[in-house]
């Protein structure tokens, strides 16, 4: 699990559990710090620190900024049958 902060004060965090051979990838941003672009810079810099790492991730189907995250990270969206979720490979 990796805290982001700015000036000491919490905006965030990114977890990421091993399941088969994926890193899963879960986030959460701070409700005051939403929409100031910090999941995708949060995600980005993961993905650079484990660039070898195999990810997924998997996101509710309202949740259109974290889906947007994913695709302009260079996820592919995979098909699963799932109502709720969308689910993406890198």
């Amino acid at each position: 699990m990796f805290i982001f902060t700015a000036d000491d004060k919490p905006l965030g965090q990114i977890r990421i559990d091993l399941i088969d051979t994926f890193w899963v990838i879960g986030y959460s941003i701070d409700k005051q710090y939403r929409g100031k672009g910090l999941g995708k810079e949060m995600v980005k810099q993961l993905l650079s620190k484990h660039e070898n790492y195999k990810f997924k991730a998997a996101v509710k189907k309202q949740n259109i900024a974290s889906i947007k995250v994913f695709e302009d990270l260079g996820f592919k969206k995979i098909q699963i049958e799932d109502d709720d979720f969308d689910y993406f490979v890198r």
